[in-house]
């Protein structure tokens, strides 16, 4: 009853008067202006056409958003990407590894235009922008790019004085320092030096330690010409503490029992002396382009590297190490780009005694 009686009185209620009924001024906010310089088209050498022409579905996420959000990694800038799952990277693989609409996309890394397989972790220190080309890409990339691929776009010197110091402190050890500088040598001619350390252990985590070390410089001549020519170096190294989780149970017939095991979370299941994954990883690279009549550009990137990795874990029993040095090439003509003159020496040996 007493519920009725006040849905009645609700009713009874007068209506409440609108703001121009009351003779109230309407507020007159100020304008919003949002300035800025589109991406014309991607810096892949087989997309010439502008993104608003190219039927693909490309993402790209510039480096700025990437400091917004704290991501210091390649996998950490894709986690917002839609279509875009990052991999447990549960094998002795020590690179990038990401799912691209349901599909493996780790062998379909690239690096400023060029294919990157190398076994080493991408870091944003040198980043400009990532370029996600969703859906099948056979077609421009070859066999194996059926959900898309991943460009990373690395910076370049600029007629621009620029110089941009960043600091990062956290939890669990973790700090971090970049510097990006750049500078005008003549008219046409800059210098641009990106350099980054990184130290970081993992939430929740006993002993799993990071540590990375990163040098970026490259030289543009021609700026603003119809010919230019950049000439760039990378070296980044990395040692690293790797962490198997916590022990999986699985007993009887599949599915019967199959859960972690049931213990403190923060639990180190390894050798802290003998475990390790390093890597360093080298890459030099020349890109020549001219601009005939427009539209016509011809572009040639030429990137010869050596990379070394490492891999321990007596704990799981094996030893790992390899040393790779391929060179790389990438023009604007038809078809995948290919890797010639790979040499690849690898061997596994017993674990080492702690």
């Amino acid at each position: 009853m007493f519920v009725i009686v006040v849905i009645c009185m609700w009713f009874l209620l007068p209506a409440p008067a609108l703001a121009d009924e009351q003779g109230t001024e309407p507020i007159n906010l100020p304008a919003v202006t949002v300035t800025g310089t589109p991406l014309a088209a991607a810096s892949l050498p087989k997309l010439t056409e502008p993104l608003l022409n190219t039927p693909q579905t490309i993402i790209v996420v510039p480096a700025q958003q990437a400091i917004d959000q704290g991501a210091f990694s390649m996998e950490d800038a894709l986690r917002y990407v839609p279509g875009v799952n990052i991999h447990a990277n549960e094998d002795t693989s020590q690179r990038n590894q990401f799912y691209v609409r349901g599909f493996s996309s780790e062998s379909d890394r690239y690096l400023d235009g060029m294919l990157e397989i190398r076994n080493w972790y991408m870091d944003t220190f040198d980043m400009e922008r990532l370029e996600v080309l969703e859906g099948p890409a056979g077609v421009l990339f070859g066999r194996g790019s059926t959900g898309g691929v991943v460009n990373y776009v690395s910076k370049v010197p600029g007629l621009s004085p620029l110089t941009e110091i960043g600091t990062s402190f956290g939890t669990d050890g973790t700090k971090r320092a970049s510097v990006d500088f750049n500078r005008i040598v003549t008219d046409a001619t800059a210098l641009r030096i990106n350099v980054v350390g990184y130290d970081a252990g993992v939430a929740d985590r006993d002993r799993v330690n990071f540590d990375r070390l990163g040098i970026a410089p490259s030289i543009s001549f021609g700026l603003r010409t119809d010919t230019r020519l950049t000439l760039s170096f990378l070296h980044q190294s990395e040692y690293d503490l790797p962490d198997y989780g916590v022990p999986w149970i699985d007993i009887g017939s599949p599915g019967t029992i199959s859960r972690p095991a049931l213990v403190p979370r923060h639990n180190f299941y390894g050798f802290n002396c003998c475990d390790f994954a390093r890597s360093d990883v080298e890459i030099g690279t020349v890109s020549l382009a001219h601009d005939f009549n427009a539209p016509l550009l011809s572009a040639t990137s030429f990137a010869t590297a050596a990379t070394r990795a490492s891999f321990a874990s007596p704990s799981r029993g094996f030893q790992v190490s390899s040393r790779r040095e391929r060179h790389l090439r990438a023009s604007p003509r038809p078809g995948p780009c290919r890797a010639f003159g790979a040499r690849r020496h690898s061997s596994i040996t017993r674990p080492r005694r702690c």
